[in-house]
């Protein structure tokens, strides 16, 4: 056994032996914890070592993957810049959504499951005293709030991350694109620059009218999807590609309305009315 398992090995056998000392508390949030004087000594000791040597102290230690223990054989690995989590948050948020949980959950379990795309440099902590990946997972949110792909608010004027009709239309369009193209486009949720590349790839193909023919045709003989929803599926996507093709430029991370248009100001009031329609599509989602 070399040093490191060892010390692992005697920390768990300490905290075991702990855990009879444990007190647990209310917290003013209304959660509960338990807190153990001992184990705070050693935490407290071990931050303390860890500061004085200039060791690991600007890295969250509490994701942990292969990826990440592999990484520290590169010198500085490339971290995950905001671009990379757009769409494959966007899909978790279509197969996970909850309107009882909250962003900060959210981002930690699309960590957890992400985490092998991850190296040490995305756990940096910043000087916001954020973690990187999660601060730049909350611009790809900003983002996907911006394309409105995700609801800035609920009817009842309450922050949120549900996904849009047009959130769901834009995986499900992803998903056609594959099975009938033997693509291999977003064919994984994938963490990366090819998939950011691939977002765009896919979002511009929708100005295509034939290409949106062929998904409404796609969509209408689905056998699981209602009347109601395909009606609304119809509707809605024509309007948000009439808006894409005319009025909106999509560049890196940015989209702005062409202020040339007449109408800007009633597409915006379009795009928000799609982006508050109550239509939930997760099962369609793979």
């Amino acid at each position: 056994m070399d040093s490191t398992e060892f010390i692992k090995k005697t920390l768990s056998s300490f905290i075991k032996e702990s855990i009879n000392e444990n007190k647990r508390i209310d917290l003013n949030d209304g959660t509960e914890t338990n807190i153990n004087k001992a184990i705070y000594e050693i935490q407290n000791h071990f931050t303390n070592e860890l500061l004085k040597h200039n060791i690991n102290t600007q890295l969250n230690p509490q994701i942990k993957s292969e990826s990440i223990i592999n990484s520290f054989t590169h010198t500085i690995p490339t971290p995950h810049p905001k671009e990379h989590y757009a769409y494959t948050f966007l899909k978790f948020l279509c197969k996970n959504f909850q309107p009882t949980i909250e962003v900060n959950e959210y981002i930690d379990d699309f960590l957890k499951e992400h985490k092998e795309q991850l190296t040490w440099n995305d756990l940096v902590i910043t000087k916001t005293g954020a973690t990187r990946c999660k601060t730049n997972i909350r611009f790809a949110i900003d983002y996907l709030r911006i394309l409105m792909l995700v609801r800035t608010k609920t009817k009842e004027d309450k922050r949120t991350v549900c996904p849009s009709v047009l959130g769901f239309l834009t995986v499900l369009y992803f998903q056609y694109l594959n099975k009938e193209n033997s693509s291999t486009i977003h064919s994984e949720a994938i963490i990366s620059q090819n998939g950011y590349r691939d977002f765009h790839t896919g979002l511009n193909s929708l100005k295509d009218p034939q290409n949106i023919k062929k998904f409404l045709e796609y969509i209408n003989k689905d056998k699981v999807i209602s009347h109601e929803d395909k009606e609304k599926i119809n509707k809605y996507l024509y309007l948000f590609t009439e808006i894409i093709l005319e009025n909106i430029i999509i560049t890196n991370m940015s989209v702005k309305f062409n202020e040339n248009i007449k109408n800007a100001e009633e597409y915006k009031r379009l795009l928000y009315e799609m982006s508050q329609e109550n239509i939930n599509l997760f099962y369609l989602i793979d």
